[in-house]
């Protein structure tokens, strides 16, 4: 049974609870009808509770509105507040004089504490869990000197390195200003002066490996050596 119907058949048998339990009161105990009425209302709505935490909801993960009881009992008591209100006004303007003439002028005093529920739940439901998604997770900065390290292996790549390194500082600009930014070369066994022309154009820090041994291995001796809470690479070209 999916959630609409589950949560309707809850809604159909605490509707007869308060229905039953306000007959039984006022018509054969003879309460006074603000008093029967709020006791009716008051029992079906903790029927309601425990059958929609028991039906209704037990395998949804998404009930956290739900838990949260306060919720519950404020929309309760301003429907419960309503159903009296209402059934009590139309009951000293009309006097029922049988039960079913009683059972006639309740139906607006249901109608108006379905409504009323209905508003304040979905405010439950909805605000509160956007409001609930919306509070930030603090979470602990990783460990690192800089914001961001960008690893750049290269092999062979005297003529353009520098401009690389360029680009990279100017693209990445607004992250160097807040938090920083380091620039690792990785020369990965050139035989040219990549590696000079690295420290030439302002990279942080330039690695070379004696031998050629892959991008794989630049990369990964870059990853090692930066100091960045984020750490990237890219291609020299």
């Amino acid at each position: 049974m999916d959630l609409l119907r589950r949560f309707a058949l809850v809604g159909l048998i605490a509707t007869a609870v308060d229905v039953i339990a306000l007959l039984v009161l006022r018509e054969q105990i003879g309460l006074p009808i603000w008093i029967a009425d709020s006791l009716a209302v008051a029992l079906a709505t903790a029927v309601s509770w425990v059958l929609h935490a028991l039906v209704s909801f037990p395998d949804d993960p998404a009930r956290r509105w739900y838990n949260r009881p306060a919720q519950y009992v404020r929309a309760s008591a301003v429907s419960l507040l309503a159903d009296v209100f209402v059934l009590s006004l139309l009951y000293e303007l009309l006097h029922p004089e049988w039960w079913g003439a009683l059972l006639v002028i309740k139906v607006p005093a249901l109608v108006v504490a379905f409504v009323l529920r209905l508003v304040m739940y979905r405010e439950a439901m909805f605000v509160t869990v956007r409001q609930d998604q919306q509070v930030p997770n603090p979470r602990i900065a990783a460990a690192g000197e800089v914001r961001l390290s960008v690893i750049v292996p290269a092999y062979g790549e005297a003529d353009r390195i520098a401009h690389s390194v360029q680009r990279i500082r100017s693209a990445l600009s607004s992250i160097e200003s807040d938090g920083g930014l380091q620039i690792v070369v990785v020369d990965d066994g050139s035989s040219d002066a990549t590696a000079a022309e690295a420290e030439r154009a302002g990279a942080d820090l330039v690695l070379k490996q004696e031998v050629n041994a892959g991008k794989g291995s630049a990369v990964r001796a870059g990853m090692l050596a930066a100091t960045g809470r984020v750490v990237a690479f890219t291609d020299a070209d």
